[in-house]
């Protein structure tokens, strides 16, 4: 039986209609006798805890424990040598390595000398920054590294149709239709940096060499291509409406037709340069530059071509894709798919054999890659949630609200300042081979 002090010490602030049961009493049906008080924050090489203090009277302060989850709590190690004060509701741990996952125990420590835990929480450090975009006013929602937590949100009301991230500059675009802007917000906190007027936007690249940015707009069947300034480089206006582009270099934009052609612009041409194929309707594109071609996702048709630069055409087989969304390639010559009536990600190679599966995903819109570490993200719209699959296996899964869709990340941005450490601390037999790639994505609604 737990020390009656404790039983009760409970007080009731503001609910009259609240149980008056000790949540650490073994009997309280809801807690177990182990309560939920605490949530983490990761981040690069630290992770944040925030608690309650449950009501709870007598308290003497609090104490920290931290395990490797792989480990188990009972090789646990104290991370408060000294007691926490009781007015204290916050700590800090920056001793976290990158690519562990850790789980966290607040103790909470009575004036009699009783230490009762709270249910861990669990959270692994990383260097990504995860940024989702909401097409149905949701705006812009920064994630934790590990895809378990909300950073900030930004851009609320906004509906955000497509994504595109500055790799090593810091720097987001996002193509906000309802306010005919793009959106430019720092990587690391959603701080604004500039409002790119642009009638219509709703699909956006970035290409950091040519210092440019192609956006596409549906309505407006146009393609504009600017600095980041918003000073423009060239438009062309286009014969059918543009779901989505990828801005390789000055001879290729690639650009995506709801009609289902696929074209190939270079910068500064006039006419209009279809490539020799034909879908039903094209709606996302990832580009596969160290071979010379690209993967087009065919939501209408059921397939996904691999078409070079040359004009020869690869299709995925039948059957095997019922409505692909979204693509992400991996850098080393394949690319998963995001089919959401068949529920599933498929993993296709160049000549768009299917080569691996992840099934029973249930209706997954949005993938991308994690280029540095080979993580996979998901996006469910329907469910407002989205998902984490670790290289290693691992999932995590994460309700936000509203329909996420696209997702982007600066993968090794949340590291840059830390301790003067690039790309932040972590162990050997952690890092994992980088594979690139190219999540921007968009498509009209």
């Amino acid at each position: 039986m737990r020390a009656a002090v404790l039983i009760l010490g409970l007080v009731m602030v503001g609910c009259s209609g609240r149980d008056p049961v000790n949540p650490f009493d073994p009997d309280n049906p809801e807690t177990g006798g182990v309560p939920s008080a605490a949530w983490a924050r990761a981040s690069c090489a630290r992770v944040g805890l925030e608690w309650n203090d449950l009501d709870m009277v007598d308290i003497a302060g609090f104490e920290i424990r931290r395990w490797e989850a792989s480990a188990g709590e009972e090789q646990a190690t104290l991370l408060t040598p000294e007691m926490l004060d009781p007015s204290l509701r916050s700590h800090a741990d920056p001793t976290a390595l990158n690519g562990t996952t850790y789980d966290y125990a607040v103790d909470f420590v009575f004036a009699d000398g009783t230490r009762l835990p709270t249910r861990a929480v669990r959270s692994e450090p990383g260097a990504a920054l995860p940024w989702v975009g909401d097409p149905c006013g949701w705006g812009l929602t920064l994630l934790t590294p590990d895809g378990r937590a909300v950073v900030r949100r930004t851009a609320e009301g906004g509906a955000i149709l497509d994504l595109a991230v500055d790799n090593g500059i810091g720097r987001l675009f996002a193509a906000r239709i309802d306010s005919n802007q793009v959106l430019v917000v720092r990587t690391s906190d959603g701080e604004p940096l500039a409002s790119l007027t642009v009638s219509g936007a709703s699909a956006v690249s970035w290409n950091r060499d040519l210092g440019l940015l192609a956006v596409g707009a549906f309505y407006e069947r146009k393609v504009t291509w600017m600095t980041a300034s918003g000073e423009v480089a060239h438009s062309l206006t286009l014969d059918g409406y543009p779901e989505d582009l990828v801005l390789r270099d000055s001879s290729t934009t690639w650009v995506a037709m709801e009609d289902g052609r696929l074209l190939r612009q270079a910068i500064g041409e006039s006419a209009i340069e279809p490539m020799p194929v034909v879908l039903d309707r094209a709606v996302h594109i990832a580009d596969d530059p160290d071979q010379g071609g690209c993967w087009v996702a065919d939501r209408a048709g059921g397939r996904v071509a691999y078409v070079t630069d040359e004009g020869e055409v690869s299709l995925s087989a039948s059957g095997v894709l019922i409505e692909p969304m979204a693509l992400a390639a991996d850098g080393g010559g394949r690319c998963w798919v995001a089919d959401r009536t068949g529920g599933k990600l498929v993993l296709l190679d160049r000549q768009c054999r299917e080569i691996d599966r992840l099934a029973g995903r249930g209706p997954v819109v949005g993938v991308a890659v994690d280029a540095e570490h080979g993580d996979l993200w998901l996006t469910y719209p329907e469910e407002g949630a989205l998902e984490r699959i670790a290289a290693d296996g691992n999932e995590t899964r994460l309700v936000i609200g509203g329909c996420p869709r696209f997702l982007v990340g600066e993968w090794s941005g949340g590291c840059d300042g830390v301790s003067g450490v690039g790309g932040g601390p972590t162990r050997e037999e952690e890092r994992r081979p980088g594979r690139a790639a190219d999540p921007e994505r968009s498509a009209s609604r």
